[in-house]
């Protein structure tokens, strides 16, 4: 029936691993939870339980390769990927997912952040997470792949193991948009329902804007092999038209003298989500110049 698949790296995942098993064993189906720690400290937090398996990864794989790891260990048809840090909020989480299988290959269910600001120094995840990511099952099926997360999702075993995560892909990011495109590309519809889990891992600010650095490369890296095109990422259709224009670097110098004024308050309070925005083109635009 159902496999819930966790890839765990420096998280503490107790708490949702026990929420899952009481939601599943409620519902009386036949399930496992694998969690797979790719070679970080965390700990098996609860080898008590029954189905429930933890693996070990003797050196750190990265993102992709533990995804594909975690399918070819899964024993049931539905495979549910859920991350370390999502918190299930809803008591139905599961029972909500069991519902639609039969509607869809690939269900969605969408991602939430906590109502209440969090410390100023989380803020910038926060801020952009409600922004840019938390959005209705209606709004996410207007782009049903384009709004696709990995985060928080349902798809048959057959389904990844014929589109599995790109595993060339060591630095950190848009493995989500790589699966989306595979699944556009194989004509692979996709249901968004209402099923959001809460993202609780929320990063530090400047911890947030290195990663999103890195994930910058790792889209550049997609771009530069043909992986990906303009038609799956605004900054790569933004870059190919300012380089068309040959404006590219007068963009960046324009958005450099604007980081004196925005950038402190955005690394301290996570304000001035726009200008997160603009920056993250910069520093594509930098990536994409010395590449």
């Amino acid at each position: 029936m159902l496999s819930i698949l966790i890839p765990v790296y420096e998280y503490e995942v107790s708490l949702m691993v026990k929420e899952v098993h009481r939601q599943a064993s409620s519902l009386g189906i036949d399930f496992e939870i694998i969690c797979l720690n790719d070679a970080s400290f965390s700990k098996n937090p609860a080898s008590e339980l029954s189905n429930f398996k933890w693996i070990e990864n003797k050196t750190n794989l990265g993102r992709a390769k533990s995804r594909n790891k975690l399918v070819s260990a899964a024993m049931h048809r539905n495979l549910l990927f859920l991350d370390a840090d999502m918190q299930l909020t809803n008591p139905e989480f599961i029972q909500n997912y069991i519902i639609h299988l039969d509607a869809s290959l690939v269900i969605c269910g969408g991602i939430s952040y906590q109502k209440k600001p969090p410390m100023t120094g989380l803020r910038l995840r926060w801020n952009y997470g409600n922004i840019y990511e938390s959005a209705t099952a209606l709004e996410r099926s207007k782009e049903p792949y384009g709004s696709f997360m990995t985060g928080n999702f349902l798809a048959t075993k057959e389904i990844l193991e014929n589109h599995p995560f790109d595993d060339t892909l060591i630095i950190y990011g848009h493995e989500d948009t790589l699966f989306g495109k595979a699944l556009l590309e194989g004509g692979i519809s996709i249901l968004h329902i209402e099923n959001p889990a809460l993202h609780a891992g929320l990063e530090e600010n400047d911890v947030f804007i290195e990663k999103t650095k890195e994930g910058l490369g790792s889209l550049l890296q997609m771009y530069t092999e043909k992986k990906i095109t303009r038609d799956y990422s605004r900054i790569i259709k933004t870059f190919e038209l300012l380089k068309k224009s040959g404006t590219p670097y007068l963009v960046v110098l324009s958005i450099s003298l604007l980081e004196k004024l925005f950038y402190p308050k955005l690394l301290a309070q996570g304000k001035h989500i726009w200008f997160f925005q603009l920056l993250k083109l910069k520093w594509f635009l930098e990536l994409a110049r010395k590449s």
